[in-house]
């Protein structure tokens, strides 16, 4: 299974961002990791180079995420009853956290993100695209250590060297499932 990614847009950014001292050089570190993609939010629209089941898509998200469970919501598209490893995808929007808002109306065959209300759900599938929930903190957790070391980067370079970025070794999502 390969899933290597050529093709990366950006969906765009829905809100301004209203600065202040600290957040200038926030707004400075996201648009660093965005360069290149001018107006860019923080979701990701990838064209994969070849399909990938979603059985597979589901199983690497789980691995990824080091997770034993994630919700699946499968497109209306999908015939009934179809088997996940007959389910083929494309195209991936991902979008950390609650994804709902930024993601809904992308137009890919998979959303995945850590949460996304019922009706945004039914909406997306409605619309021709499965869903996968890692749930909130799960989606985010992964992506500390990047954002420790462009931070730091990015702080430094504005004249804040004396601070102590720690990422904790015991946060872990607050829900579970019994």
């Amino acid at each position: 299974m390969r899933l290597e990614a050529p093709v990366v847009t950006t969906v765009p950014r829905l809100k301004p961002v209203t600065p202040s001292i600290p957040s200038l050089v926030l707004q400075d570190a996201f648009e660093a990791m965005v360069a290149g993609y001018p107006g860019a939010g923080s979701g990701r629209i990838v064209q994969l180079q070849e399909h990938i089941s979603l059985k597979d898509a589901v199983e690497v998200v789980k691995k990824r995420c080091c997770l034993e469970h994630v919700r699946l919501a499968v497109s209306e598209k999908c015939q009934r009853g179809a088997k996940l490893e007959n389910i083929k995808i494309k195209s991936v929007a991902v979008q950390a956290g609650s994804g709902g808002s930024v993601l809904l109306g992308c137009p890919a065959d998979l959303l995945v993100m850590g949460e996304m209300s019922h009706h945004d759900a039914l909406a997306a599938i409605a619309a021709g695209s499965s869903v996968i929930l890692t749930e909130h903190s799960n989606s985010e957790r992964g992506f500390l250590p990047q954002m420790v070391d462009l931070l730091q980067t990015r702080m430094q370079a504005a004249g804040y060297d004396k601070l102590q970025y720690i990422i904790s070794t015991t946060d872990s999502d607050p829900l579970s499932v019994v």
